[in-house]
């Protein structure tokens, strides 16, 4: 029973470092890219609903326990950025 509950956490926390490295990179690409040509933020937004589809649904496949904490958290982090994005547009009006 304690290999299984050890077993569980150390698979939590690495789905945990996972998700904060994946989120941190992709902030990183869209800022990065975001600067250079307002173009692309676009692509960028839509590539980050694509992964973020993909990554929850590989961690429901994989890890069927834990899945609901994994997709609120994600979805909120998603969320976030989204509406990060939209909030450019309503501070100039569009």
């Amino acid at each position: 029973m304690s290999e299984d509950i050890g077993t569980s956490l150390w698979v939590h926390v690495a789905g945990g470092l996972l998700l904060l490295a994946l989120e941190t990179a992709l902030k990183w690409t869209h800022d990065h890219l975001g600067r250079r040509n307002p173009a692309y933020r676009v692509h960028i937004l839509t590539a980050m609903g694509i992964v973020w589809v993909v990554v929850n649904s590989a961690y429901v496949y994989l890890f069927p326990q834990g899945a609901a904490l994994f997709i609120l958290v994600s979805s909120a982090i998603m969320a976030w950025i989204t509406r990060s994005e939209l909030h450019q547009f309503w501070r100039i009006g569009l």
